[in-house]
């Protein structure tokens, strides 16, 4: 029993003529335990065995979802890019229909996702969200929340002797001219609302 050194070598000397095999009761850190026994046999006096056991790195699957956060609904387009624990940018690309990216064959270690541009919209969330694989074959799902753009429309509506007007009833339009809300001004003669950004 002994470990590799260094140079992921063990060398064993005078072993008597005979039968052996070599069987691996600890993987290195990040990697798959290898549990095969690996034979080999001494016949001839002062003989070198050389003998390669090769070990897997592990390595896992990101199912990464972009939703928001009111609705749930999925939001494609959001560039967003993958970093490994010492900041090195991994990955960089954008969800697809489904507000998802899938990265397999990602290796042992500790990661974090940043959003580069929020959908059309949508607030940029500046937050680093962290993940592990730890494990090999292992699937980490992560959904990452957007919030849309909001905003407070105030109106006061006078009259031409700077009377507040009660009841009138205000349209807010987009600009192709499509009606997206009508309200009423308050006793105060005003309407406070607040809507979302739509990019349009």
């Amino acid at each position: 029993s002994g470990r590799t050194d260094e140079n992921g070598m063990i060398i064993i000397e005078e072993l008597r003529f005979g039968k052996y095999y070599i069987l691996e009761k600890e993987a290195p850190e990040g990697y798959v335990l290898n549990t095969e026994k690996m034979y080999f046999e001494v016949l001839k006096d002062g003989e070198i065995i050389k003998s390669n056991m090769k070990d897997k790195k592990i390595s896992g699957t990101l199912e990464f979802t972009k939703t928001d956060v009111s609705t749930s609904q999925p939001l494609p387009n959001t560039l967003i890019e993958i970093y490994n624990d010492k900041d090195e940018l991994i990955f960089s690309g954008r969800t697809d229909e489904n507000g998802q990216i899938i990265i397999k064959e990602l290796e042992y270690g500790k990661y974090y996702i940043l959003e580069k541009e929020a959908p059309i919209g949508y607030v940029l969330n500046t937050e680093k969200m962290y993940f592990e694989i730890k494990e090999d074959g292992e699937i980490v799902k992560s959904t990452m929340l957007n919030k849309k753009i909001t905003s407070t429309l105030k109106i006061h509506k006078l009259d031409e002797n700077n009377k507040s007007l009660q009841g009138v009833n205000i349209g807010i339009y987009n600009l192709d001219g499509t009606l997206i809300n009508s309200l009423l001004t308050d006793e105060n003669g005003e309407i406070v609302k607040e809507t979302v950004f739509e990019g349009k």
